[in-house]
């Protein structure tokens, strides 16, 4: 009987340090998948300026202007579309 309560406690501290070691890899896991994401918002802030400078000097409407702003967005939203679908098939062609 004590054999048996002992190979159970045994496999109890097993189980638990499964559990921990697992907890573990899933919160590293998540904290890179943070700073990725926060990287990537780094660099879509960079991509934003970039773009909108670009617009301001090719079309010329003033700095400040809702004009320059709605094409801005335009052009930005089209490309975004064209960008997603391009690699949305670029996926389905892997699998």
């Amino acid at each position: 009987m004590n054999k048996s309560k002992d190979l159970i406690e045994q496999f109890s501290l097993v189980y638990w340090l499964c559990m921990v070691s697992s907890i573990h890899k899933e919160a590293r896991n998540r904290i890179i998948a943070s700073i990725v994401t926060a990287f990537g918002i780094v660099v879509g802030l960079a991509w934003n300026e970039a773009i909108g400078s670009l617009i301001q000097t090719y079309i010329p409407l003033g700095k400040g202007t809702m004009t320059a702003k709605f094409i801005y967005a335009i052009v930005l939203t089209i490309a975004v579309v064209l960008i997603t679908q391009y690699l949305t098939k670029l996926i389905s062609k892997e699998e």
